[in-house]
């Protein structure tokens, strides 16, 4: 084996001490790597360097998909190959930069301050395939690292297996983010956009102030969306809906990403000549949202500034606060068969004016079934045309269920009975790749797939952070299950 510096991943300081040492040392690096959805080369260049350094063939796809394949150790010839499966993007919230900085609290590693995500969502599942390809038993290996999952999943759409001339027949997703859970089943997704060509008035006379929502609970659009964490373009919505009769709107934005939460809005308005600056309805609004959702770190501030930009037009301003004071946010059905588990949702994302003043909103739904997705948003383009906006259906995921029976999950089920783990089969309303790479009964991409991971908590937020003992059992799981024979 010939390895270069490069090759050679550096443990980050905070880890020195810690296990498991080989997983750490590949995350470190991968904290150092810039990967944004649709940006991810760099991190494809590492992983292609990596390989190199071990004489590992590699092939990658147009999409920046990379399939790594390694051979069973002397040990282990007789077992039959496993395609492990991570993504290589992250979600990019608060003050993102590279390398990202890191500290530990009580047994859980996030940035430093919590100012950024993490990305351990789904950098650490990359990283324990890494690791794994490092060991001294397994069995054949063919390591698939997908992209853009954090936002239209066009990576797993557009995989194909002929390509990459892959053997395995099961799929292992190491992108399920709870505490000793194997995830059989998950939600599918799809996205609606839509937009509205702003009409403004002649320049208006008086005083113009912004208002600005900032520190809500936010999260995961399907892990948290169940924990009522509120929403700050429908609290936008409300906030404006109590203004001083007379005010006017020049401007407004929120959300971070198509798939969180919205933690944070913004409106710019202006109280023209003769209306009063009276804003405490508006505050009791966001104050009350503040009690009930208890969120002691929410902030709310309505700031006099300077604009020369023109407001907008009557009709245009109702059509916008009338759309966000009756978009559907949040669970519309659970499930009668795993607890505390969503059947569908729909969560109002992104809100941003863009070039030509066309302002663009996205909106996620999530569901067990098409059939439920197709509803909602059919109900939600009704919504929007009723509001003067244009609306149609941008992305989509498939939903997916595993036979519990099957060899496989059995085969993983042991692996966490053999390590002393939990192993509860549970279904996940946050989309998996598992969906897109199995959900298709017409033309799966394996025949059967099973999902666990670290235990991370609050997913695609500024405190996302990871568990060193759940890090540790997890391990522990995948090394069980490359080095032994899958269950009959």
């Amino acid at each position: 084996m010939s390895t270069t510096l490069q090759q050679v991943p550096v443990l980050n300081d905070a880890f020195f001490g810690l296990e498991p040492q080989t997983v750490l040392a590949h995350f470190s690096e991968i904290l150092k790597i810039p990967r944004r959805s649709h940006e991810e080369d760099q991190m494809v260049a590492y992983i292609q360097r990596w390989a190199d350094s071990y004489g590992y063939t590699w092939k990658v796809d147009d999409h920046k998909n990379i399939v790594v394949f390694v051979p069973a150790t002397t040990t282990c010839t007789h077992l039959e190959p496993i395609c492990y499966q991570a993504h290589t993007d992250m979600v990019c919230v608060g003050d993102t930069h590279w390398p990202i900085e890191i500290e530990i609290r009580d047994g859980w590693v996030g940035t430093l301050g919590r100012t950024q995500t993490l990305g351990a969502d789904n950098g650490l599942g990359c990283a324990m395939m890494m690791a794994l390809a490092e060991e001294e038993n397994h069995g054949p290996l063919e390591l698939l690292f997908t992209s853009d999952e954090e936002d239209d999943f066009s990576g797993c759409e557009h995989f194909d297996r002929n390509f990459f001339g892959l053997k395995a027949r099961y799929l292992v997703n190491l992108d399920t983010p709870h505490f000793g859970r194997i995830t059989i089943a998950s939600a599918g997704f799809r996205y609606l956009e839509s937009t509205l060509q702003i009409t403004r008035t002649a320049p208006v006379a008086g005083k113009v102030f912004m208002i600005e929502i900032e520190k809500m609970p936010g999260g995961h659009s399907g892990e948290d969306v169940h924990q009522y964490r509120g929403n700050a373009l429908k609290l936008m919505g409300q906030v404006l809906s109590r203004l001083p009769k007379g005010w006017k709107l020049i401007d407004i934005e929120g959300g971070e990403k198509g798939n969180s939460i919205p933690q944070a809005s913004m409106a710019t308005i202006l109280l023209p000549d003769g209306v009063s600056a009276d804003f405490q309805a508006t505050t009791d609004a966001a104050m009350y949202s503040k009690e009930i959702l208890r969120c002691a770190e929410m902030q709310f501030d309505i700031t006099p500034i300077s604009s020369h930009k023109q407001p907008m037009a009557d009709e245009c301003q109702d059509q916008i606060v009338s759309l966000l004071l009756r978009l559907p946010n949040g669970v519309k059905a659970m499930s009668y068969e795993l607890e505390e588990l969503p059947e569908l949702s729909t969560t109002p994302s992104l809100l941003q004016i863009k070039a030509g003043d066309i302002l663009w909103m996205k909106q996620q739904i999530r569901g067990a079934t098409d059939n439920m997705i197709d509803e909602l948003a059919t109900s939600l383009q009704t919504i929007y045309q009723k509001h003067g906006f244009t609306s149609g259906k941008k992305g989509s995921g498939r939903s997916w269920i595993q036979n519990k029976e099957h060899r496989l999950i059995k085969s993983i089920q042991a692996a966490f009975a053999a390590t002393d783990y939990e192993g509860i089969l549970s279904g996940n309303h946050g989309a998996i790749e598992p969906g897109a790479l199995c959900g298709d009964p017409a033309n799966p991409a394996f025949d059967a797939a099973g999902s666990f991971g670290v235990w991370i908590k609050y997913e695609h937020k500024e405190t996302e952070q990871f568990s060193l003992v759940a890090l540790e059992k997890t391990w522990n799981v995948v090394k069980y299950l490359a080095s032994n024979p899958l269950s009959v």
